[in-house]
């Protein structure tokens, strides 16, 4: 019984970095971009996107400033690598405990 839940969350897990590294990857194309659509869902689904990945990547910026090199940002490359180690790690033990 103990071991379905820990498998349970680890898969629950590994689905939600998987958004996440999803998410800064949109987010980096985006930036790109430039997208200025009309009000309604599709700026809706914009602004929640920049409300979830922007805290996590000004966080990293404002404590490694270094990482933005003539104007190329790698902000979104740390983050993600820290979503996968983080995904490794704890993905691994709970697995492990299952």
């Amino acid at each position: 019984m103990l071991s379905s839940l820990f498998l349970a969350t680890a898969q629950l897990f590994h689905s939600v970095v998987s958004l996440l590294s999803l998410a800064v990857l949109v987010r980096v194309v985006l930036s790109w971009v430039r997208p200025s659509p009309p009000p309604g869902l599709i700026r809706s689904l914009i602004q929640g996107l920049y409300g979830v990945v922007d805290p996590a990547l000004y966080a990293i910026r404002r404590r490694l400033p270094w990482l933005v090199v003539s104007g190329l940002d790698l902000t979104p490359v740390v983050v993600i690598l820290g979503l996968q180690f983080a995904d490794t790690l704890i993905t691994g033990t709970l697995l492990g405990l299952a």
